[in-house]
């Protein structure tokens, strides 16, 4: 089965500190503090991110 992909638009890297942001928009309910993973596709023009397994029992 394939897993459908929805484009929510297109977000501008920006720097915060010696970081860079990309905003999440918050339709998506995502909370401060939540971890991701970062995955990198085989082109490197391709970063998908996934929610990060819970610590929390």
């Amino acid at each position: 089965m394939a897993v459908k992909k929805k484009e929510l638009g297109e977000f501008k890297a920006r720097k915060v500190g010696t970081s860079l942001v990309i905003k999440i928009p918050s339709e998506l309910a995502v909370t401060a503090g939540e971890k991701f993973k970062l995955i990198v596709g085989g082109n490197g023009q391709t970063l998908t991110y996934e929610r990060a397994e819970s610590d929390n029992p």
